[in-house]
């Protein structure tokens, strides 16, 4: 997921043709965004899975893009399980449509 993260963090100024005035959130914020604790959110900045967080004092702060964008991720994952679920329902109940390995 990491290097899936940062391909994406790379990517967005060529995704993106527009200059964007780039918001800070507080840790608290950012976890109300993606729907975690806000000490996930603290141990992901640790972790770097959030990019450019800064800590300004005792406040760490991140930057809303890459808030949003690991946002989106998480629930591209969650979408991505419900649809490997559903195949594999599928699958169990009727065999002749299992997909096979290539």
């Amino acid at each position: 997921m990491r290097k899936i993260y940062q391909d994406l963090q790379d990517k967005i100024p060529e995704i993106v043709d527009l200059k964007i005035k780039d918001e800070w959130v507080s840790v608290t914020e950012a976890a109300r965004i993606i729907g975690v604790d806000k000490g996930t959110v603290s141990r992901w900045a640790n972790e770097r899975l959030i990019a450019d967080n800064v800590e300004t004092g005792r406040n760490r702060r991140i930057r809303l893009t890459s808030v949003l964008l690991l946002k989106y991720m998480r629930e591209q994952n969650a979408r991505q399980k419900d649809v490997d679920d559903i195949l594999q329902d599928i699958e169990k109940e009727n065999p002749q449509y299992a997909l096979k390995s290539l």
